[in-house]
């Protein structure tokens, strides 16, 4: 085979391997909590088994690969010292939604979160008087939280 016959089958296959990863990995960012690691992490992304992925700086600003379990659970995430640790604000109410939805935070009697919608499109939510609903109630309807109050 010519060279330029292999240039052309490495550029196709680059090519390829571009549509189908970068929409993989935009989407992949998405996921996981808010909060204050994603000034000081890099190639943040959640993996096939709901755990937060990224590469952080330390104390000492070297770069290492840090990870969180079940980041879904944790209303938000912080970098100490190059290790993710998780932030469950007492506030933040259990609820199905926590599978679909991030950016959660509470201010007063209103629950906000960012949230999948049936077409996977993220929508800005939120919920009045959310207190008000029975423990572990609270849902991802098609972008929109909601409970049955």
């Amino acid at each position: 085979m010519s060279k330029s016959l292999n240039l052309v089958f490495v550029s196709l296959g680059i090519t390829l391997a571009s549509i189908v990863l970068l929409p993989n990995l935009a989407f992949a960012r998405h996921h996981g909590p808010g909060g204050t690691y994603k000034r000081s992490c890099t190639n943040i992304y959640t993996d096939g088994n709901g755990s937060l992925q990224a590469m952080c700086k330390n104390s000492h600003g070297n770069w290492q690969p840090a990870s969180l379990e079940n980041a879904s659970s944790c209303a938000s995430a912080e970098n100490i010292d190059g290790h993710l640790q998780c932030r469950r604000h007492r506030d933040i109410p259990v609820g199905s939604y926590l599978q679909s939805c991030t950016n959660r935070r509470v201010d007063g009697d209103t629950l906000y979160a960012t949230c999948k919608d049936q077409n996977r499109h993220w929508q800005t939510t939120s919920l009045n008087n959310f207190r008000q609903c029975p423990q572990g109630s609270i849902s991802n309807l098609n972008g929109h939280l909601t409970c049955p109050f």
